[in-house]
């Protein structure tokens, strides 16, 4: 799913900033190296044996 959001906040930002695909990006790659975006991803633990 995190692969998901980060394609679509590709999408908006290329669509609503009036930017190709390569713009967009370099601007995404900006804001995480300004820590104006950062990537939130959950991952339940594995379980190790039976419960």
């Amino acid at each position: 799913m995190a692969r998901d959001v980060g394609l679509a906040l590709h999408e908006i930002t290329a669509a609503h900033g009036g930017m190709d695909r390569e713009s967009a990006a370099a601007y995404v790659r900006q804001m995480a190296a300004g820590k104006r975006y950062v990537r939130d991803v959950y991952r339940p633990a594995r379980r190790s044996g039976p419960a």
